[in-house]
């Protein structure tokens, strides 16, 4: 499966295909949507906390937008978009496991 660092990467990295594909116009809401929900699925399936698993994603999120958001606006929606819905779904994760 590989560690929760190798994993958060990787599905960084298609994140970063996909905000490519968004800057020439291809419309990439769910796949950028589908890819963080794999990402946290596997992260969680590896024996992370779910605030471990936002922690590791959503840092590695930040700086990919630090580095290339921001002169690229098409780029920056998609990763900020990609946090947004990290946030989300372990929102979500942490209320179905509190009941």
């Amino acid at each position: 499966m590989g560690t929760p660092d190798g994993i958060a990467k990787r599905h960084v990295r298609l994140i970063s295909t996909l905000g490519e594909k968004s800057e020439a116009g291809e419309l990439v809401g769910d796949l950028v949507r589908s890819t963080v929900r794999q990402c946290l699925i596997s992260l969680l399936a590896v024996g992370l906390e779910p605030a471990e698993a936002k922690a590791i994603f959503c840092d590695l999120i930040q700086e990919a937008l630090s580095v290339t958001g921001f002169e690229r606006p098409k780029m920056r929606r998609v990763w900020e978009s990609a946090i947004a819905h990290a946030e989300f779904l372990i929102f979500i994760e942490e209320r179905q496991e509190r009941h």
